[in-house]
């Protein structure tokens, strides 16, 4: 009797009484296995793994959607990511701050603050990173007022003491000569 987990077999081709060989063990692939591959094989391009993720069905699982979100913003195509993370049933903490971060990197500031807007409109909490980034972007395009806000945010929740919100807040504020402000927070 042949096993019915492998079911991905070969027939002998001359002898009918021949027992049938697996090729490959047949299993049922977790969602994280995309996610390992990403790690284990850079190289790997996003457009192809996104198309195998929409085949598999496993675009709809948020760490899935989070790590292709991750794979298109280190290749520079915030646009598809950005797709990704609209087209995602369902987003977090991470989805978001992927999201934020990799625009300040590449320099779209006022996406960031946007994006970091509508982050607090749709109910999260930001995390350091989140803010972090936020500051960057506040620092680089001179909307030092929106960074003050964030300021008295960090310390409603607590986060001053962060070592990334404290070194994103001391920059922004003495990149806009703002001295003062930046030796307090010390």
């Amino acid at each position: 009797m042949v096993p019915i987990t492998t079911l991905n077999m070969t027939v002998a081709p001359t002898v009918a009484s021949a027992p049938l060989k697996p090729i490959l063990p047949l299993k049922r692939e977790s969602p994280k296995t995309p996610v390992k591959i990403l790690v284990q094989n850079p190289c790997l391009h996003a457009e192809v793994l996104h198309a195998h993720l929409i085949k598999s069905g496993l675009l709809s699982c948020t760490s899935v959607s989070n790590t292709l979100i991750q794979k298109y913003s280190e290749s520079r195509s915030i646009s598809h990511a950005q797709q990704v993370f609209d087209d995602m049933p369902r987003r977090n903490l991470v989805s978001w701050t992927t999201l934020i971060s990799r625009n300040a990197r590449l320099g779209k500031f006022r996406v960031t603050l946007e994006t970091f807007v509508i982050l607090l409109d749709n109910g999260f909490l930001p995390n350091e990173f989140a803010f972090g980034s936020t500051l960057r972007s506040c620092s680089e395009s001179g909307h030092v007022h929106f960074g003050a806000q964030l300021h008295g945010l960090t310390m409603k929740m607590g986060l001053l003491l962060n070592v990334f919100v404290g070194s994103s807040l001391i920059s922004m504020y003495s990149k806009n000569d703002e001295f003062d402000t930046a030796i307090e927070i010390l």
